[in-house]
């Protein structure tokens, strides 16, 4: 895998070549797609995440959750009592976990193994308050996480 120094390649353009979307993963290590999930089914995700972190105060009273307008006074990272108390909430989300089964990427992984697909049942949220990157995750091989197959794919989607 190579290491990327500019913007990611867009691979839209390989959405119906099966040969061409692997061999760019095999030779990028990523495949990154625009506009690939269907913003709807995204907004009721983000509206679902967003409202547990209006309640559970991470985002500024008053303001609409969907903005997501975050309150910094509040921050906290991973290993905080603060911060588990949200992703647990975040974590019971449906929304959340079908994410993960959507057809339009399951279609694609599909696509790219040329088989059948079986999501992962491990979902994984990065819950971070903005300009707070000391504890954002760096780069890494999800495979020492999961175990399973070194053929398992990861699929990264922002929310906001």
């Amino acid at each position: 895998m190579q290491r990327i120094d500019g913007p990611f390649r867009i691979s839209n353009d390989a959405l119906s070549d099966p040969v061409e979307l692997r061999c760019r993963i095999d030779d990028e290590g990523y495949l990154f797609m625009k506009g690939l999930q269907d913003k709807d089914k995204l907004l009721t995700l983000r509206r679902d995440m967003l409202g547990v972190m209006m309640e559970l105060g991470w985002l500024v009273p008053g303001t609409d959750p969907i903005d997501g307008i975050a309150d910094v006074d509040r921050k906290c990272a991973e290993g905080d009592v603060e911060y588990t108390e949200v992703y647990h909430e975040v974590y019971k989300k449906e929304s959340f976990h079908r994410s993960g089964h959507w057809d339009e990427v399951v279609d694609v992984i599909g696509t790219i193994i040329g088989g059948p697909v079986l999501p992962h049942p491990c979902k994984i949220a990065r819950l971070w308050f903005p300009q707070y990157t000391d504890h954002t995750t760096p780069v890494h091989q999800d495979f020492v996480h999961f175990q399973g197959s070194y053929d398992t794919y990861t699929v990264w989607t922002p929310v906001g």
